[in-house]
């Protein structure tokens, strides 16, 4: 049982956590499929957004989810999508896939009635086709770390670190402490030996993941983003009913805090007419609140989304 599923019960929730593609315990890429990902084709996203909504159906139909109020949408059942980091883009995909899900398909009509609510759960800014500012340490690029063996070995104190950013409330760079390869806490040091060889697969991010960081793909996401947030048509009549909550952590990596702050300023300047979106920064969590803190991390899901 993880530590999410101990409390999913007190805060009524049903907790179903579902690896990425190509990672450990999922289903591996085709070379064809990491082909089509790395051109940054569309098409990918789009074979991830008809896998959502299949699980959605299935969620339905098997486990006899309830279905939530059509006039009050903040009451108990139906479905919160969330990503968490890259996961994000993933996730994202459902809301931005009219394509692969069509709003006149029996699929479609099916599962929007149970989708209310997706969580960006702290995500970077790739996740959403937005750069990383320069002027962060970056994991990926140290010279430092030549073999990717050295960077995954070091990656994993960088993202699970405790850090101490001097002003988050600044909401730019000169607030976040961006320029060290780890702080003194990271989460991963509790771990056991045999909890990192399970819980961290290097290899497939490397396959398919750090390819997501630049062009093309980045241009694809950033799309994605637009489409999903941004567009007033497919927002209106795409599921309508679907609310975002973007949840940040104070303590978290430089990348994901960057996100939340680049959302944020994105959404207040497009305006009324992007999905409605509630920015909630927690009173304390790193990158890992889930493993760390999930009574906190659930009990903030519940009372940002409901």
């Amino acid at each position: 049982m993880t530590p999410l599923h101990r409390f999913a019960h007190k805060h009524n929730l049903r907790v179903i956590l579902w690896n990425r593609r190509d990672y450990r315990g999922s289903t591996p890429y085709s070379d064809a499929e990491l082909e089509e990902l790395r051109t940054g084709k569309q098409s990918h996203w789009h074979a991830h957004a008809l896998s959502l909504a299949l699980f959605f159906q299935y969620l339905i139909d098997v486990e006899k989810i309830p279905r939530p109020s059509s006039a009050d949408r903040s009451a108990m059942g139906g479905i919160i999508l969330s990503g968490w980091s890259f996961g994000g883009a993933t996730a994202l995909s459902i809301l931005a896939s009219p394509s692969a899900v069509p709003v006149d398909s029996e699929l479609y009509k099916k599962v929007e009635p149970y989708f209310k609510s997706f969580v960006l759960y702290d995500t970077p800014s790739w996740a959403l086709g937005t750069p990383i500012s320069p002027e962060f340490y970056d994991p990926f690029t140290d010279p430092d770390l030549p073999t990717p063996e050295e960077k995954y070995a070091n990656f994993p104190l960088w993202v699970s670190s405790y850090w101490p950013h001097p002003n988050i409330a600044a909401e730019d760079v000169s607030g976040i402490m961006g320029d060290a390869k780890r702080a003194e806490k990271c989460t991963v040091e509790s771990w056991t030996a045999q909890e990192r060889e399970e819980w961290i697969d290097g290899v497939a991010a490397g396959r398919c993941e750090l390819p997501c960081y630049v062009d093309p793909v980045q241009e694809t996401l950033k799309e994605q983003a637009r489409c999903a947030l941004y567009d007033p048509d497919l927002i209106k009549n795409y599921f309508p009913n679907v609310t975002i909550l973007h949840i940040a952590l104070p303590e978290t990596a430089p990348f994901p805090l960057w996100g939340y702050f680049t959302h944020k300023h994105d959404y207040e300047a497009f305006g009324a007419e992007g999905r409605a979106t509630r920015f909630k920064m927690l009173e304390r969590g790193n990158h890992f609140i889930h493993y760390d803190d999930p009574d906190h991390l659930l009990q903030e899901i519940v009372e940002g989304v409901f």
